[in-house]
């Protein structure tokens, strides 16, 4: 019989073009490769879903009045009390929980797995979190959490960590990670359909302030040049980006995309000469170049620009321009110079799908993880 996994996870089932959902696909795609039935629980209509082993939603919880703040706040807590429920009425051998931040409901969850015997795993996808000049209610956030965090090594067995940094996470026993991507869900763009009048910019986000996106409107409203610059942004931004989009009157430069995935995303792939990856990493001590829409430029050909660059790996690459950590306007001229010198074809395209899939698949990484068990 396959040994049962949960996977704890707020990712959005109802939304397929959000990179955290893409992500936690690919990784519960690579664990039932290995043989393991994977679980999981997820946000879902406005509210929570636990999925089984073939994706079928098998417990629904919908929060009746649902609002940003309360709604996020409430479904969140709600997402940890019905799977801490569901693992006592039922067996499993690991719970692997995507991290969001420490408090007694998420310990809760932690002590029913452990006094049941099931070997728990925490992905602490981005060590340290804590983003600079916060919001004042994150403040608050940061603080339960700290309070919390120090008990946190009691339950769990093992931390992946996306981080940086040497150190045991919560004075855990650690291994370190990197973002993944499903190589077999990602396909080598076509570079023959770039538009060579055009020169596009392609950022896919659900913009937070480390992607730093107003470096590059701002660069976009200094820009003088001949060549016909268009910056594409795909996914969900702030209201304050698009009003200052707005304000610098470039309506007709910037293309807001809305959500994408799928056959329509690639369409805006294989019109696009550069990938935008994050450009204010530095605001939560991000410096290196682990982000997981890099990854995806990777593997399907793009290249890209990044402000997190202290990894010989990113500063030696070829396809990737490194700007400077801090929040000034990027220089547009300077990113079609080093696109122009590139020469990039399909071979070049090819090369770095192969990149992707040689140093950043799941595979590589779930090797990493389950050598513990």
């Amino acid at each position: 019989m396959a040994k049962k996994i949960f996977f704890y996870s707020n990712h959005r089932e109802d939304d397929l073009s959000i990179g955290i959902t893409k992500k936690v696909h690919a990784q519960i795609y690579e664990l039932r490769k290995r043989g393991f039935e994977v679980f999981f629980s997820a946000y879902y209509n406005k509210g929570v879903g636990i999925f089984n082993n073939q994706n079928e939603l098998i417990e629904h919880y919908k929060i009746k009045s649902f609002n940003n703040y309360f709604g996020h706040w409430y479904r969140r807590i709600l997402n940890l009390k019905k799977t801490e429920n569901y693992i006592r009425k039922n067996s499993f051998s690991i719970l692997y929980m995507r991290f969001h931040f420490w408090d007694m409901y998420s310990l809760r969850l932690l002590d029913t797995a452990k006094k049941k015997e099931i070997k728990v795993i925490v992905e602490a996808h981005t060590y340290p979190y804590y983003v600079k000049k916060s919001k004042f209610s994150y403040k608050i956030i940061y603080f339960i959490d700290k309070l919390y965090a120090k008990k946190a090594s009691d339950y769990i067995d093992l931390v992946a960590a996306i981080t940086e940094s040497d150190d045991c996470v919560w004075n855990c026993k650690t291994v370190k990670i990197e973002n993944g991507v499903n190589i077999e869900d990602v396909k080598v763009r076509n570079v023959d359909k770039i538009d060579k009048n055009v020169f596009q910019i392609v950022c896919v986000a659900n913009e937070v302030p480390l992607h730093g996106i107003p470096r590059i409107i701002y660069g976009l409203s200094k820009y003088s040049g001949s060549r016909n610059v268009v910056l594409a942004l795909v996914g969900e931004y702030k209201k304050s980006t698009i009003e200052l989009i707005k304000k610098l009157k470039l309506e007709n430069k910037v293309i807001i995309k809305g959500k994408l995935f799928g056959e329509e995303l690639y369409e805006v792939y294989e019109e696009s000469s550069l990938g935008i990856g994050i450009l204010a990493g530095y605001l939560a001590d991000c410096h290196e170049g682990n982000v997981l829409k890099t990854k995806e430029y990777m593997a399907c050909g793009i290249p890209f620009v990044t402000s997190a660059s202290t990894t010989a790996q990113i500063n030696n690459f070829k396809y990737a321009y490194v700007v400077p950590e801090d929040d000034s306007a990027i220089n547009i001229d300077n990113l079609i110079n080093f696109v122009d010198n590139l020469n990039f074809d399909a071979k070049d395209a090819e090369y770095m799908h192969n990149y992707a899939k040689n140093n950043y698949c799941w595979a590589t990484q779930f090797d990493k993880i389950l050598y513990y068990f």
